[in-house]
């Protein structure tokens, strides 16, 4: 069995799955990577070329076999080359009674007064164990490579997408070598053991196809929305294994006490209990289950708000391209896409256009709530209040006003749907598009091609898709809101 660095991957990206690992060793096929991928995968290479040009002049190890390359990168060491490029390592060790081959082929090797550094460039801001999982995997193995071919520790880290350098510690052999050991054993799985599927962690994967309609067929519990992995592995311990188990389970009898782990503690399911029946209730019968009247801010007049940016690991500093805002019910007003140029300079001219729009707002319609879906939005306003400042407090107001559509539907209505998001709950009252693609990785996707053309034309043919895609968000986001309201009339 070859296992590299980079196989750590299969299991946490883009979210922890230990079945993903199974299949890949069982040669099933997953899907092509998307436009978002393909455009991280070159601004990666990008990080790594111009992180390279910064420590040259370099040794590289040439392409070749397996020895090849790790006789040059051993020789390299032995040389006390000052920085090598691309070196590789491998050794041959049993794991579980598993012959495996385990690779590791690193970014940088870089010698410092305490001895070499492995070095690796990556886009992600933070590279935890608990955060990037798989960047802390790739490294550790590295670690043990470099220790057991060279016979002394290396130091590990990461060069990231701001540009500095993080810290990585070795965990040590045995700790790596149990780690290892879970990962062989989850290659040599059944494709049949139980393993959740969930909405955020599925919807990007390469095998949600292979997954998800499984999971749909056998009516399985992790379909519900809001139980989390580990509640679902916990319920089917318990017998509760499918969404009918859920719909039919007590919920001030047996349910509440079915413990389940949260981080590193263990919870049990508790007051979460009611709703989890009633959104299993809401599938099964195919309807709403209504559970009081929404509570919606009361106003003659509303924004719909919503902002497409690049987030992280895109870019080096985290960027809001389009600040989106209509106004709507009794007095609405046009659609607004404000967005920040290409020139420097622009993201703050962005910022600034968008608070002198919503003065204007304010000035005609007073403290107008900003209606949003999700706590995206609050979180950006606060981030450029402290990276642009303020202007006649209208960015302070903006926050003030802000309310989150969201939980006042968690509130108001279990839905027949296994997400709440709003591109789901849209298609449920009946939103229906003009775009064939859309969706905020496909937007980030296009923005990249915007930028790197150089052809004014072209950027704004990008661009014009990019507002018709945030202008139906914001239309969506309305007919949502006008569903949601009419359940105050007709509950």
């Amino acid at each position: 069995m070859r296992v590299s660095a980079s196989s750590w991957y299969e299991l946490y990206d883009p979210s922890e799955c230990a079945r993903r690992v199974s299949l890949i060793a069982a040669g099933v096929q997953g899907a092509e990577p998307g436009a978002y991928e393909v455009v991280l995968e070159e601004l990666g290479r990008r990080h790594e070329s111009a992180y390279l040009a910064t420590l040259e002049p370099a040794i590289r190890i040439a392409p070749g076999t397996d020895d090849q390359r790790m006789a040059a990168t051993l020789e390299a060491i032995h040389s006390s080359a000052q920085v090598i490029y691309q070196p590789y390592f491998k050794t041959n060790l049993t794991v579980e009674g598993e012959n495996v081959a385990l690779v590791g082929n690193p970014d940088f090797l870089v010698l410092t007064n305490a001895g070499y550094v492995i070095r690796d460039a990556k886009l992600a801001r933070h590279v935890s164990q608990d955060e990037m999982p798989q960047v802390y995997r790739q490294l550790q193995t590295y670690g043990f490579l470099f220790e057991t071919l060279v016979g002394q520790a290396a130091g590990l880290q990461v060069y990231d997408g701001l540009g500095t350098l993080q810290d990585v510690s070795y965990e040590g052999a045995d700790a790596f070598r149990a780690a290892l050991a879970q990962l062989v054993r989850l290659r040599r799985s059944p494709l049949d053991f139980y393993e959740p599927v969930g909405w955020s962690k599925c919807q990007t994967c390469p095998f949600k196809s292979t997954c998800w309609p499984e999971a749909e067929a056998r009516r399985d519990v992790s379909l519900v929305y809001g139980v989390s992995q580990e509640m679902a592995k916990s319920l089917h311990e318990a017998g509760i294994v499918t969404i009918e188990d859920l719909a039919r389970a007590d919920e001030n009898g047996m349910l509440p006490l079915v413990p389940y782990r949260f981080g590193n503690k263990v919870r049990t399911i508790g007051k979460a209990a009611a709703a989890l029946t009633l959104s299993a209730r809401a599938l099964v019968e195919g309807r709403e289950v209504h559970i009081a009247l929404p509570v919606i801010p009361p106003s003659a007049n509303f924004v719909s708000f919503d902002l497409e940016g690049v987030p992280i690991p895109a870019m080096p500093e985290e960027t809001i391209y389009l600040w989106g805002i209509q106004v709507f019910g009794v007095n609405p007003g046009p659609y607004q896409g404000i967005t920040s140029d290409f020139e420097e300079g622009g993201d703050r001219r962005g910022w600034q256009r968008f608070l002198e729009a919503m003065a204007v707002i304010f000035d005609a319609h007073g403290d107008i709530p900003l209606v949003v879906y999700s706590s995206y939005e609050a979180t950006h306003v606060r981030l450029y209040l402290n990276r642009h400042g303020d202007w006649n407090g209208v960015g302070a107001r903006v926050l003030r006003n802000l309310w989150d559509m969201l939980p006042a539907i968690r509130n108001a209505v279990a839905l027949p749907l296994y997400s709440y998001s709003l591109k789901q709950v849209e298609l449920y009252v009946g939103f229906q598009r003009t775009q064939e693609e859309f969706g905020g990785s496909w937007s980030i996707a296009q923005y990249f091609r915007a930028l790197e053309s150089q052809d004014p034309a072209t950027r704004n043919t990008i661009l014009n898709e990019i507002l018709t895609y945030n202008a139906e968000d914001l239309q969506a986001t309305i007919r949502v809101f006008e569903w949601l309201r009419g359940l105050q009339v007709n509950p």
